[in-house]
């Protein structure tokens, strides 16, 4: 059996509290880096923790609309001598006992039409 899960990226300036659990997921060290004031895009970064004994599955992220127009969970790969971003439309599985890190050349979730 597979578990469904969505973070909802909330935000004031910038967002999810330090910790955040939603079941047996937890959610660790959220952040974001400063964008320069006109950028349209930002990335947001975390530790995704599963206590539990089953695998999990991150499907969807938003973001409140006063601060950008969507939310995509992404990840980095090389592909042809050139570093790409592409959304993860599966979603991102975290290992049952596990975590997995969204960090600056990997899994992040992309803000796209930044507003603050």
């Amino acid at each position: 059996m597979r578990f469904v899960s969505s973070l909802v990226v909330l935000t004031g300036f910038f967002f999810v509290s330090t910790a955040f659990s939603a079941g047996s997921v937890e959610v660790d060290n959220a952040h974001a880096k400063a964008s320069f004031p006109m950028a349209q895009t930002g990335a947001v970064y975390f530790t995704l923790r599963n206590s539990s004994e089953m695998d999990r599955t991150l499907v969807d992220v938003s973001v409140d609309e006063a601060v950008a127009t969507d939310a995509q969970l992404h990840t980095t790969e090389l592909k042809n001598d050139m570093m790409r971003m592409r959304e993860l439309t599966e979603g991102l599985m975290i290992p049952a006992g596990g975590t997995e890190s969204l960090k600056p050349g990997g899994y992040h979730v992309m803000l796209l039409g930044l507003k603050k």
